[in-house]
């Protein structure tokens, strides 16, 4: 929330203003990607810690489900290493934000994943900035 609402005094702090990169890891990409899908289709997700699971909307299902039905793209904008910082979410550690553009035939959301060390996904969310 912090980023969203100092991203409005300061440039470049909404993901929205951040430019699309080249993806270093596609794999990562493709991971998240169906991370979220297997939240849409009710399934098994491995990648998500036991803190996030717990926590989970019930409605995520519903929403994502929506989302990815119209899916145009999904593309890697940018991670953020959290380097000699020790942040926790949900019970896990998390070493890096990673910031998404998912591009459907209603709209355009910018995903955050809180990820792991390991690469589990600890939490996520998405917005419209």
């Amino acid at each position: 929330m912090t980023r969203f609402v100092a991203g409005r005094y300061i440039p470049d702090l909404l993901v929205s203003s951040l430019p699309e990169q080249p993806d270093p890891n596609p794999q990562t990409l493709q991971k998240l990607r169906d991370f979220l899908a297997n939240i849409a289709q009710g399934e098994d997700v491995p990648l998500m810690t036991p803190g996030l699971r717990a926590a989970l909307d019930p409605n995520a299902k519903t929403i994502l489900a929506a989302r990815l039905k119209d899916l145009k793209d999904f593309t890697f904008i940018t991670c953020d290493e959290l380097q000699g910082r020790v942040l926790e979410r949900y019970g896990a550690r998390i070493s890096r934000l990673c910031y998404y553009k998912m591009r459907t035939g209603m709209e355009t959301r910018y995903y955050t994943f809180w990820l792991t060390p390991e690469g589990q996904v600890t939490d996520f969310g998405s917005s419209t900035k």
